[in-house]
């Protein structure tokens, strides 16, 4: 039975991501049990900014490999396990924690979509081509709020990930605000 074998296993079958869809049903848990000692998951909100900006990339890659894994539930199920034990995981014990790894980082992107985006843009802006800027999206992220507290960038980066997202839908909304503002002050004087 596909429940049985193990993370290493189904990662050398000639294409295990046509197996992960089976598991997409399975229940997320944010607590796994190795060794007898349950692992709590840490809160993607109390993770580094870069630790987020990390798992992302790994996680949205075309390919993701045993490292990538690893990597990911190390970040999120601290311990001092090594790597083999991870990939040892049955899958019916890793894809509920992979479901919850998941989930997370989709409500955090889906919250970032809601308190990141202006309601205002401005379509010179766009037109110059801000959207070639999107490459350098968290590191931007990392500069505005850097200038800001005149530190560098990469110090930003080792903030908690949910004082980045405090900081930038603020700076968002306070940007909205002042322009509907000038909307109002420039409609009334005409």
């Amino acid at each position: 039975m596909l429940d049985d074998i193990r993370l290493k296993q189904l990662l050398q079958l000639e294409n295990p991501y046509k197996y992960a869809n089976l598991f997409t049903h399975v229940r997320e848990k944010k607590e796994i049990k190795i060794f007898q000692k349950s692992i709590k998951a840490k809160d993607i909100n109390d993770m580094t900014f870069d630790d987020v900006t990390v798992i992302r990339k790994k996680l949205s890659k075309q390919l993701i490999t045993p490292d990538d894994i690893t990597y990911v539930f190390q970040k999120f199920y601290p311990s001092r396990l090594p790597k083999r034990v991870y990939l040892g995981l049955r899958v019916s014990k890793f894809y509920p924690c992979y479901n919850y790894i998941l989930n997370a980082i989709r409500k955090i992107t889906e919250a970032e979509k809601t308190h990141w985006t202006p309601h205002y843009v401005d379509a010179d802006y766009k037109k110059a081509g801000s959207d070639n800027l999107s490459k350098f999206a968290e590191y931007s992220i990392a500069a505005e709020i850097a200038e800001k507290y005149g530190i560098k960038p990469m110090e930003v980066f080792n903030w908690k990930y949910s004082e980045v997202f405090i900081e930038i839908s603020r700076n968002v909304a306070q940007s909205d605000v002042m322009r509907s503002y000038h909307e109002i002050k420039e409609n009334k004087s005409k």
